[in-house]
């Protein structure tokens, strides 16, 4: 895949997931300001980088997405229930649409939710009215630095040229389009001053959104408006041009009624064509008043005026602004009008576009090591769509994913921009730039396959390490070896772990998929829910983390169908409305643990027990004896199900099932507690990595097996110990503890042996006691998944090979004793 779709792909569904959590504090009432501007963002960020690829539905979707949001953002439309919920299926859509995306699938039809967004956009059925640019303002002069003005001012003057002023409020957005307001501007030629003027008032700086725009830009030139309008190409939002006379330039601090009193002697002193002396004449008269801002701009703009040979009409035109405060009515100008024909075309363009690739390299480049996280974002956004602009696109493919170190990233990038650089004017080779030499290499993307295929080496050394041991061993050489296999032993485990922890991946890649599928179900039922997801932080083995989808999707689904009521009947039973569903994962130790309660009706185990007599799962004398944490179990039966019906969300008896069994082939166990109006709680346990593990060799019925060394608590000295048959059923007190008794070969329907040797294993719904012949090593082995038909015992996590290359069956104890 390309590497650009897939950050895309990446991106978005980060965004998406943004979504689902502000529109969640939406529902219950809970959404402020910055979490409206937060879900505005990621409706426009996503925008932009699907219009890099053409993606036109994901962009029209998002698009009128921004401009609900904008609405309810100033003020004019309520972030309602109705207007939420639309919302909750537009980021389902979205979310579709990028696993569609990523299956290389075409984009499903979206036309009924474009129409139900579209009916909450403010005037809706209103005919869209041309934009008109607003009128020059005093106030857009000021914010140019007034030394700027006056110098602007006389080359106006005395060399005849054009005074244009640039009005440029880009999108609040932009940033995330890849567009730099400030280089836009830095563009134009013969740039003469350059200001701007916030749009509102701008938070403390603690709480500041650097990447959201917030001001309005003005930039005057000597350029004629045709020239300045090519670079509207690269701009957003608002962009209008004004003409201006060069006195209107001329803006002076608040009146000074000193100032005023003192003046009209100049003025008449001009207006009896006396203009000899009267530089020296206002410099006495200046100096008559207290120092004011008013007084020292006057003097400015009169010395440059004077030192311009300006007409008197421009004295006069000061020195009665200066008393009387009267300046020209701004109203008058309109914008300028963009010529006909005057578009820039590509070769126009092309040097604009180098210059901004330049640009981008160098703040690679400056940049130092801590600062690149920040500014590689907008660097490859912008470089994306110059590459896209010039029709280079696949110059980028090389480029790293945003996954990757900065420092990788941005060698990268900086190779891409001085290829693009190259293929747009090979007459002009550009020689590269390399990033500071100085930056540490944090890390490398290595593919799964690679990872794999390490673990297998691994695999292999440690059989070979324990063959030479057993060698070593045969030949009594242990002393001479000691040293030598210890450290070879601290290394081996030391690469083990390395290895281990390049398989590890967050439990978020689980999560991201799961609010999209609450949501749906909430629709689908009708019944509202509270979606809580947390720890999605914990790490596991990329197999571990890709296989509990399916779990997770069929205790979410019967969580909703059968647990959680209706609102009005949890309204009678005091509950509020709303149901509450949480996923919590957190780790322990060796072990990652996930839990999923909901507040509902629970597990009644009056309806288990009859349901489950019915399918002839427990006779009439069992159903009486057993207890309701022991029958709460039987719902992992295949085909047991406790509802009436069967609907296309849940019923058939199968799901419960595939939870237990896809744990059991994890190595992992599942816990179910419910208590009937409360709720239920279920736990999934399962070990962080299923790869490499350390386990016990063992033998029973002349058959070798591993047993997991962390489900093992002790060996048991059955010399001290006397075996009791209690209810027909072996047991065994130790330390005055009362354990069931097992036999391994008994279990497994293998010959009986000898039975010499018992351990006290340990798993979630308790501890027991198994009876093996032999006990032999403690090995570390790459343990390989079972296939086919043997894949759905539960007794077994997998295989492995011993250091005599004997291949052995690794037991899951849960699954020995179910």
């Amino acid at each position: 895949m390309n590497p650009l779709l897939a950050g895309f792909i990446g991106e978005s569904r980060e965004l998406i997931g943004d979504m689902g959590d502000v529109l969640a504090l939406a529902r219950r009432g809970e959404a402020d300001a910055q979490s409206v501007h937060r879900l505005f963002r990621a409706f426009h960020t996503i925008k932009g980088n699907a219009g890099l690829f053409d993606y036109e539905p994901v962009t029209h979707l998002t698009h009128n997405g921004e401009t609900v949001l904008a609405a309810v953002r100033d003020g004019s439309l309520a972030l309602d229930t109705a207007l939420v919920d639309v919302l909750f299926e537009v980021a389902d859509q979205l979310g579709e649409w990028i696993d569609q995306i990523e299956a290389d699938a075409p984009l499903s039809d979206d036309a009924a939710l474009q129409a139900r967004l579209a009916a909450h956009a403010p005037d809706a059925h209103a005919a869209p009215s041309e934009r008109v640019a607003p009128p020059l303002q005093a106030a857009w002069l000021r914010c140019l630095p007034e030394a700027e003005r006056i110098r602007a001012l006389q080359s106006a003057l005395q060399n005849q040229r054009p005074l244009v002023l640039l009005r440029y409020r880009p999108d609040e957005g932009a940033f995330f389009a890849g567009e730099d307001p400030l280089y836009n501007v830095r563009q134009i030629d013969e740039l003469l001053a350059l200001g701007f003027i916030p749009n509102q008032t701008l938070p403390a700086l603690a709480e500041l959104d650097p990447f959201r725009n917030l001001l309005t830009w003005f930039a005057l030139s000597h350029s004629p408006a045709s020239a300045i309008e090519k670079i509207k190409f690269d701009c957003s939002g608002e962009f209008d041009l004004y003409e201006l006379q060069p006195l209107q330039l001329i803006q002076l601090p608040p009146r000074d009624e000193a100032l005023a009193q003192v003046l009209p002697p100049l003025l008449q002193a001009l207006n009896d064509a006396r203009t000899g002396q009267l530089l020296d004449q206002a410099a006495t008269l200046l100096a008559a008043v207290p120092p004011s801002p008013r007084a020292r701009s006057t003097a400015l703009w009169l010395e440059a005026l004077v030192n311009a040979q300006a007409a008197p009409t421009a004295l006069r035109y000061l020195l009665n602004y200066a008393i009387q405060n009267e300046q020209p009515d701004w109203s008058a100008l309109t914008p300028v009008a963009p010529a006909p024909g005057n578009a820039a075309s590509a070769e126009a363009r092309l040097p604009l576009h180098l210059a901004l690739l330049k640009q981008q390299r160098d703040v690679l480049v400056a940049s130092a090591p801590e600062r690149l996280p920040v500014v590689l974002p907008s660097v490859r956004m912008v470089v994306t769509n110059v590459a896209r602009a010039l029709d280079r696109s696949g110059v980028l493919d090389g480029v790293r994913p945003e996954d990757d170190a900065p420092t990788l990233q941005a060698d990268a990038l900086v190779a891409a921009i001085t290829q693009l650089l190259q293929s747009c004017a090979p007459d002009a080779p550009v020689a590269a730039a390399p990033v500071t030499p100085t930056v540490s290499n944090e890390r490398l993307r290595i593919g799964a396959e690679q990872v794999d295929e390490a673990l297998g080496l691994l695999s292999e050394l440690l059989i070979t390490r324990h063959t030479l041991q057993t060698t070593i061993n045969a030949q009594q050489m242990q002393l001479a070896f000691t040293a030598p296999m210890q450290q070879l032993d601290r290394q081996i485990n030391h690469l083990l772990n390395v290895v281990q922890k390049m398989r590890l991946v967050p439990l978020e890649r689980v999560f991201e998929r799961l609010p999209r599928l609450v949501r749906s179900l909430e629709r689908k039922l009708g019944k509202p829910v509270d979606f809580e997801l947390s720890g999605g932080e914990a790490f596991a083995d990329k197999a571990v983390v890709d296989a509990l989808h399916e779990p997770l999707v069929h205790l979410l689904r019967n969580a909703l169908d059968h647990g959680i009521e209706d609102a009005e009947v949890r309204r009678a039973s005091g509950k509020p409305p709303h149901g509450r569903l949480r996923v919590q994962a957190q780790q322990q130790e060796e072990r990652v643990v996930l839990e999923i309660s909901d507040d509902g009706a629970g597990i009644d185990p009056a309806k288990v027990r009859a349901r489950a007599r019915a399918q002839g799962l427990i006779d009439a004398e069992r159903a009486e004896r057993i207890d309701d944490e022991a029958l709460l179990q039987l719902v992992f039966e295949p085909g047991f199900s406790t509802s009436a019906a069967v609907s296309e969300i849940s019923g058939r008896g199968v799901g419960m099932d595939v939870v237990r069994t896809t744990l059991r082939q994890l190595g992992g166990e599942v816990q179910l507690a419910s208590t009937p109006g409360q709720g239920t709680r279920i736990s999934l346990s399962m070990p962080v990595s299923m790869m490499l593990s350390r386990v016990l060799l063992v033998r029973a019925g002349e058959q070798l097996f591993g047993l997991p060394v962390s489900s093992l608590v002790e060996s048991l000295p059955l010399a001290r110990t006397t075996l009791q048959t209690v209810k027909g059923a072996q047991t065994l007190v130790w330390r005055e503890q009362m354990f069931a008794v097992f036999d391994l070969a008994g279990l497994l329907q293998l010959p009986a042996g000898t039975r010499g040797r018992a351990l006290q294993i340990t798993t979630a719904p308790g501890d027991f006691v198994l009876l093996v012949d032999q006990l032999l090593d403690t090995v570390d082995v790459l343990i390989r998944p079972l296939e086919g038909a043997l894949a759905g015992l539960p007794q077994y996590v997998g295989t492995a090979m011993a250091g005599t290359g004997e291949v052995f069956l690794v037991l899951n104890p849960a699954g020995l004793v179910r």
